[in-house]
């Protein structure tokens, strides 16, 4: 603020010493600053009206910059960081990619597909992600970025620098004639304009883009258009290059066109694929966004999804109203996509093939083809489809389909005990239509043999279930009698009558003169001193009483009738017949409460072999 020369001579030679000079001076003061107050008030209004509105766009910007900051701030974690992707701030999580994920199964875990912004979602995830050149297509151990929350930072100016304003020389604005155009899939507004209008590049980019974005407000960026938008577009000249609006509209209906109601097989799908632990959605609507720009939108309903758990997606055309050109589209933008036709006439069991066979399983067995199980044990199935949904355990749903379409003939049925026990070895099969119930018989009653530990017990509950009676731990006299001066007496482990002759089970190891010399004296003698295998035991043991065995793998049919689908299942150890004629299972192997009740509906005993 300049002083007057009163001022200047108050404050130059006479030093205020006192309160009453200081007032005296600030009142001389006050009255020279008022005038000066009104002479420039108007001045100083006005460079601070001019400063206000030079610069609303960087102060309203900041603000709201860092207040969306502090939000993305508040919500980031430990390992999210923020980052800018043009006009928007976004939270990003670094996610490694897992064994079997695949984009969707990630984004959908995260919740992220249902938030309704897919268009915005995935461009910033191709941003966020530009060193892969497919995101379809991501392999385990990699990192990619995920954005979490995405916000835009209004008021922030745009990154590109505003183009020139330039006179509109083409034609005016008021009178303009004009055309409405609805955007296509793979259109862009550069190749919209060449195919209507023969305009030479320099008009086009100084002046015909301007007139565009003026006519076209509600788009932000031009260079960025999505099918179904309507853009206004002024006519070039009356040397238009044209392609008629009304034709476009006259051949759109063309997409629709196809069979009046959709596959009766239709319901018959969803059942089995969600029967299969598959996903199938036929509700809401698929965005599918194009490599080459724009989307493709499908209404669920009409073109159900099947999300499989290889990560293959497959859209089911039931009208088969869907162009192939767009169906390439799709599959040429998203390599887990696949478009399967149904078309008027085709059996159930054709599609269920042309599905089955784009779905990505790890394996496929045809009509017929066994899947052989190894484990303890082991199981061989057949049917129409032997699906192998992974080579791993998963952890929700089953490993092993077996899919079984009968048709004419009766297909087979499967013991529900049997399907208990396929089932927790992570195998489900599916007979459809489903075949008549399993014979209603009584559920027989499981006949498990008690058996002590030791060898010594397991052949004593052999002796009894072959009707033998015996006696342990006994002395018998071999040679001598009570009159005589020398006299043999042997203790025996087991002592019974076999084939009508003395015998005797040794588990304690006698002396071999001992057992030569009981031979000799037309004692039958079985030695398992020392042996620890539960199966030779029980294979010695019936084989020194005379009873006829079968020693190895039993493989037991789990079905009823000739048809498919087959089931066997193979387990290890003796099988013989008791003193009633009744079968008898003797195994090592741990047996399920489903197998045992498998093994009693076939008519078997079990012998658990337990020796320790």
């Amino acid at each position: 603020m300049a002083i007057t020369k009163s001022q200047w001579y108050i404050w130059r030679y006479i030093r205020p010493n006192s309160v009453s000079q200081m007032i005296k001076i600030r009142l001389l003061r006050t009255k020279d600053s008022m005038c000066w107050i009104l002479r420039n008030g108007l001045i100083i209004l006005l460079a601070a009206t001019l400063c206000i509105l030079s610069c609303p766009f960087p102060c309203i910007g900041q603000q709201e910059e860092k207040t969306y900051s502090i939000s993305l701030q508040k919500t980031a974690g430990i390992k999210e960081e923020i980052r800018t992707i043009g006009d928007k701030k976004v939270l990003a999580e670094p996610h490694e990619v897992k064994e079997g994920e695949h984009l969707w199964q990630i984004l959908r875990e995260k919740g992220l597909l249902s938030k309704g912004n897919l268009a915005t979602l995935l461009s910033v995830l191709k941003e966020l992600n530009s060193s892969l050149s497919n995101l379809d297509l991501i392999h385990p151990g990699e990192k990619i970025l995920i954005p979490l929350k995405i916000v835009p930072v209004k008021g922030i100016p745009s990154i590109k620098t505003p183009a020139a304003q330039v006179k509109t020389t083409i034609i005016e604005l008021e009178g303009m004639k004009l055309e409405n155009f609805t955007v296509q899939p793979g259109d862009s507004i550069i190749k919209v304009v060449m195919g209507k209008y023969n305009i030479p590049p320099a008009r086009l980019y100084t002046e015909y883009l301007q007139l565009v974005r003026k006519l076209n407000p509600n788009i932000k960026d031009i260079n960025r258009i999505y099918p179904g938008q309507k853009i206004r577009l002024p006519i070039y000249s009356p040397e238009v290059v044209r392609k008629p609006i009304s034709k476009e509209t006259a051949r759109r209906p063309s997409l629709l066109e196809g069979n009046e109601l959709p596959s009766p097989h239709l319901g018959e799908l969803k059942n089995l694929f969600t029967a299969m632990g598959e996903e199938w959605t036929d509700t809401g609507e698929h965005f599918i966004p194009l490599r080459s720009g724009g989307q493709i939108d499908l209404k669920a309903s009409s073109f159900p999804l099947i999300n499989f758990s290889s990560g293959k997606r497959i859209i089911l055309d039931p009208y088969d109203k869907l162009p192939e050109r767009v169906c390439r589209l799709i599959e040429e933008s998203w390599s887990n996509y696949s478009v399967v036709h149904l078309k008027k006439g085709e059996g159930l069991r054709k599609i269920l093939h042309e599905i089955i066979s784009r779905a990505g399983y790890p394996r496929v067995l045809g009509r017929g083809e066994a899947l052989d199980l190894t484990g303890p044990v082991p199981v061989s199935v057949s049917g129409d489809w032997v699906v192998v949904r992974s080579e791993k355990p998963l952890n929700n749903g089953f490993n092993t389909i077996v899919l079984v379409l009968r048709g004419q003939e009766a297909g087979n049925n499967v013991s529900p005990a049997l399907r208990g026990f396929l089932e927790t070895m992570g195998i489900k099969v599916i007979v459809y239509p489903p075949a008549a119930p399993w014979t209603k018989e009584p559920t027989p009653k499981i006949d498990e043999i008690p058996v002590g530990k030791g060898a010594k017990n397991l052949v004593k509950a052999i002796l009894r279930i072959q009707g033998y009676n015996f006696k342990e731990n006994i002395e018998i006299p071999v040679m001598g009698n009570e009159k005589s001066d020398f006299n043999l007496v042997i203790n025996t482990d087991i002592f019974l009558k076999t084939k009508d002759r003395d015998s005797v089970i040794d588990f304690t190891g006698l002396e071999k003169d001992i057992v030569s010399f009981l031979r000799e004296h037309e004692f039958r003698v079985l030695e398992l001193a020392g042996k620890t295998d539960p199966v030779s035991i029980v294979a010695d043991t019936l084989s020194f009483l005379g009873v006829p065995f079968d020693k190895g793998l039993h493989s037991l049919s789990g079905t009823q009738g000739p048809g498919l689908p087959r089931i066997h299942i193979k387990l290890q150890g003796v099988v013989f017949a008791d003193a009633e004629k009744n079968a008898v299972l003797a195994t090592p192997i741990f047996l399920s409460p489903d197998l045992k009740q498998f093994l009693a509906q076939k008519g078997f005993r079990i012998l658990p072999l337990v020796t320790s």
